[in-house]
């Protein structure tokens, strides 16, 4: 079972009527912290209902901080991610780190991101990036960030 809490469950029904397809719609909605305060604390368990593992891969991926909109592009949105450090090991023997020290229950709101020491201000990642291997470093605070996600660089 999918549980949905407060808010979200009431989003989620709108925009995806009730189905479990409609879970990556909040990174372009015109503001990039939109995502954070309704996708992270939906997942507590998932028993029964989980789409042939779609729908725990979609929170792996969440919680690592990007996760594909649509498997046949190779974008992924940017989102707050869960774990304060993770290493994803390649198939190709590259490393592609990710740390967001500050990230907490209250510091959900990504401030900025770098990728290998550069300000990043996109708010999606490609595979291309991911797979030649990096650092991306996400600085998260307890409220949004406008400008985060918006930048027109």
């Amino acid at each position: 079972m999918l549980r949905i809490r407060g808010k979200a469950e009431s989003v989620f029904g709108r925009v995806c009527g009730g189905g479990t397809d409609g879970h990556e719609h909040f990174t372009n909605v015109g503001n990039g912290t939109y995502d954070s305060k309704l996708r992270l604390p939906i997942m507590e368990k998932l028993a029964g209902n989980d789409d042939a593992g779609q729908m725990s891969t979609w929170y792996i991926f969440s919680a690592m901080g990007f996760y594909p909109v649509c498997p046949e592009t190779p974008y992924y949105a940017i989102a707050s991610p869960t774990f304060k450090h993770l290493k994803i090991r390649l198939e190709n023997g590259k490393l592609f780190r990710m740390d967001a020290p500050e990230a907490s229950e209250k510091n959900i709101y990504i401030q900025s991101v770098e990728l290998d020491g550069r300000e990043y201000t996109k708010n999606y990642i490609l595979h291309d990036t991911i797979l030649k291997g990096g650092h991306f470093v996400f600085h998260m605070g307890a409220t949004p960030n406008p400008l985060w996600g918006n930048m027109k660089k």
